[in-house]
């Protein structure tokens, strides 16, 4: 597993280790930018209140065998795509976030959840990114890894701290390609209970598309 992160200016996307191939050192592979180590960065990216959250920030990659995830960060928080080599069979090249308000433009419920600062964590056999953020009163976390009960996939494991009825929660992404589909990942029950409280989801993408996990549905 490898996570990069680019300089502030522009690198060809060839310019990074091709997905699937051996890893190896950036600079082996031709990459001349700067190399950041795996580690939890010292000053990670404010919340979305913060009058410092414009400031542009160079993307994130997580890589392993055949599969990449990307975080860019879009104005306030991140977003993330996600490719795998070969495409997915499907007409489609990956998938990625969709970000801002739910149909009904209410901030407090985004389409996905918001993580504006994002930190690098050892785990067996690599490393996973850590997210957090907030929207409205809302508070979010997410850890994104490789999936070790299906090689080759991405897990995400977010949890969602609620202080109010929420008027939508889940995770949305658009596919690539010519056909561009809409999936919807939500908690599997988001009945009334005592607030607040915590609403987890799990999920996983792979070769093969979305796979919804513990405690979680694709929506319409």
């Amino acid at each position: 597993m490898a996570l990069e992160e680019t300089g502030r200016t522009a690198e060809p996307r060839t310019s990074l280790p091709r997905i699937g191939a051996p890893i190896q050192h950036p600079r082996a592979a031709g990459y001349n930018g700067p190399i950041i180590p795996a580690v939890p960065p010292s000053s990670p990216a404010p919340m979305p209140s913060s009058s410092r959250s414009a400031k542009p920030r160079p993307p994130v990659i997580l890589a392993f065998g055949g599969a990449e995830v990307r975080f860019d960060w879009q104005g306030d928080r991140w977003a993330h795509a996600v490719r795998f080599e070969g495409g997915l069979g499907r007409g489609t090249e990956g998938w990625h976030s969709l970000e801002g308000p739910h149909p009904g433009d209410d901030d407090r419920w985004p389409a996905s959840p918001v993580f504006a600062e994002l930190h690098t964590h050892p785990i067996a056999g690599g490393i996973a990114v850590m997210g957090l953020g907030l929207a409205g009163r809302s508070h979010f976390s997410v850890s994104v890894g490789a999936d070790p009960a299906a090689p080759g996939a991405i897990r995400f494991d977010i949890a969602a701290r609620i202080q109010e009825p929420p008027n939508w929660l889940g995770s949305t992404y658009r596919s690539d390609g010519p056909a561009a589909t809409i999936l919807r990942v939500e908690p599997l029950s988001l009945a009334a209970s005592p607030l607040p409280r915590t609403v987890e989801w799990s999920y996983r993408i792979g070769p093969h598309g979305i796979e919804p996990l513990s405690g979680a549905r694709l929506g319409a």
